[in-house]
């Protein structure tokens, strides 16, 4: 009775420690309690739990399978056991635990998120079919069309989806979602005449996060005598961004945790005249809400590489260069509003300090890949190499999230050496956590070479602000054209090529002009800060110009 009493004692101060988040003396606790009984089984979930939050990712695999011999039946043990085999790089073994948690519960809900995380894991490894039958597996078994969503944002990586396949995907998860809601209704009639146009605009990334490098020019630059601008933030975690942003917008509605039915309320009840989603498909969205037509015109901007596949979408920004007049137009529930210049305004920001290009310390060029993982297909490699193979001595940086797992690395390594490259020859470096050193990092490069399938962004932008070149191959969907409008507006079009020989022929040429690199280096930042890239106050005027003519299109049609 003794030990069960002391073991209990034990167990409440334990628990006590994860709620303040001392997770160290908590597990201390946890395995003192299974020194004293060794199949004490919430010690044993709670101790993998908390070598978890420590990052100690096998010690978690090893308390939860102990708990799991006892409790094989148990679905969220299962669950996270898979996300610490996951983070070990065990992907596979992490798949068959969450097979195993929906085989005992086949409606819990959080199987379902950790297939979308493990998509996202083998996208990050290459594995695109793999990811693709773990999407697939959800939208068959799961009801719920959000769980749909990762799936139609995940397609974009995989090389196998074709544009037309992805439209469909789009338009199917739009028709389920349009069919279960009616839409508002707007008329003039009854409607109270503003003497300032109410704009909203709706995402959940209003913190630090590449949306707010592109949106902080237009709040501050936003005519405040015409338009009144409305907020609508659901960030988890809101950070000194936030509170930045805050600043530039007239109302600011933080609806976290809101309900659909409420935030449809709250954007009818603000009377917005255009509503403004930034996050497409993307983590957090709220298109469920666009589908009910909380405002008479709603536009998709920004957040999101494709059409949101609403019929209630009345328009989509973009330009000439990201969405060829005639050529994408057909992948689109929305009407394409193509800017004049850009339609993406880059604010940096960290101020980060140059540094000469590395060809000047060195005796190689150094090209280099900042983007996500998933991006890079292994066509990309296939391409990358024969860049390395035209410019002997060349060496490759990669910094990306996953690239501190061996067999990452080893998988990319053997690609390369499958085209004829020395696997020294490409560099490996983890994520960096700030922001200054992974801007700092583009002093260690020469030339960036963008990925082909998903194109950079907020990487292409950094680039050229740290004055970088980026060698971009335009492709056929706005995914794959984004750093190409970014160039041609920065006025670097030279840099964009058509086909994979020119893509390697202006590389190598740029690689051998050590004199323009570093005339680049010194002058790019100045050249793409009086661009339409970053000039603020003409990039909002014509967003603004955009919004005045929807607005002044609607009123016609409901005059």
């Amino acid at each position: 009775m003794a030990v069960k009493n002391k073991v209990h004692a034990m167990f409440e101060k334990a628990n006590r420690y994860v709620r303040e988040q001392r997770y160290t003396e908590a597990l201390a606790l946890y395995q003192a309690i299974l020194q004293l009984d060794s199949c004490h089984q919430d010690s044993l979930y709670n101790a993998g739990q908390a070598c978890s939050k420590l990052g100690d990712f096998a010690g978690a695999a090893a308390m939860l399978e102990r708990f799991l011999a006892i409790s094989p039946e148990d679905a969220p043990a299962r669950i996270c056991l898979g996300q610490s085999l996951a983070r070990l790089g065990n992907v596979a073994a992490a798949q068959l635990q969450y097979e195993e948690a929906l085989r005992i519960d086949s409606e819990y809900n959080y199987a379902y998120e950790a297939f979308i995380a493990l998509a996202d894991e083998y996208n990050n490894r290459m594995d695109f079919p793999a990811a693709q039958r773990c999407n697939d597996m959800i939208i068959q078994r799961q009801l719920d069309v959000r769980y749909w969503q990762p799936r139609l944002l995940s397609m974009h990586y995989n090389p196998a989806i074709s544009p037309d396949y992805l439209f469909r995907e789009h338009l199917r998860w739009a028709r389920t979602v349009e069919e279960a809601v009616l839409p508002a209704t707007h008329s003039l009639m009854g409607r109270k005449q503003h003497t300032k146009l109410r704009i909203g605009y709706v995402s959940a990334d209003f913190c630090a996060h590449p949306v707010a490098c592109f949106i902080a020019a237009v709040w501050k630059n936003h005519n405040k005598r015409e338009y009144q601008i409305y907020g609508y933030s659901n960030a988890k975690q809101p950070d000194q961004i936030t509170e930045a942003l805050k600043s530039h917008v007239d109302i600011w509605r933080d609806f976290r945790g809101l309900p659909d039915n409420d935030l449809f309320s709250m954007i009818v009840e603000d009377e917005i005249d255009i509503l403004v989603d930034l996050a497409g498909h993307t983590e957090d969205n709220r298109l469920c809400v666009f589908a009910r037509k909380p405002a008479p015109v709603q536009v998709t901007w920004l957040g999101y590489p494709n059409t949101t596949g609403l019929s209630r979408m009345d328009y989509r920004i973009t330009d000439g260069v990201a969405d060829p007049v005639g050529i994408t137009d057909r992948y689109y529930t929305e009407e394409l509003f193509r800017l004049p210049g850009p339609f993406l305004c880059y604010s940096p920001i960290n101020d980060a300090p140059l540094a000469e290009p590395p060809v000047g310390r060195n005796d190689y060029i150094t090209f280099g890949s900042f983007n996500k993982l998933k991006k890079i297909t292994p066509a990309a490699i296939a391409l990358w190499a024969k860049v390395l193979q035209a410019t002997p001595g060349s060496r490759l940086l990669m910094k990306s999230i996953y690239l501190d797992e061996a067999d990452v690395r080893r998988r990319i390594s053997a690609i390369f050496t499958e085209y004829g490259v020395e696997a020294e020859r490409v560099i490996f470096m983890e994520y960096l956590v700030s922001h200054a050193r992974h801007l700092a990092m583009f002093n260690e490069v020469d030339i960036v070479l963008d990925p082909l399938r998903y194109s950079g962004t907020t990487s292409t932008c950094e680039a050229l602000w740290m004055g970088v070149p980026v060698v971009t191959l335009a492709g056929e969907m706005h995914v794959s054209r984004v750093s190409s409008s970014l160039l041609v507006h920065a006025g670097l079009g030279g840099l964009i090529a058509a086909t994979d020989e020119q893509y390697v022929r202006i590389a190598r040429d740029l690689a051998r002009n050590a004199p323009l690199l570093q005339q680049l280096k010194r002058t790019l930042r100045d050249r793409l800060r009086a661009s339409p890239v970053m000039d603020g106050a003409r990039f909002t005027a014509q967003l603004e110009n955009a919004y005045r003519l929807m607005w002044t299109r609607w009123l016609a049609g409901n005059g």
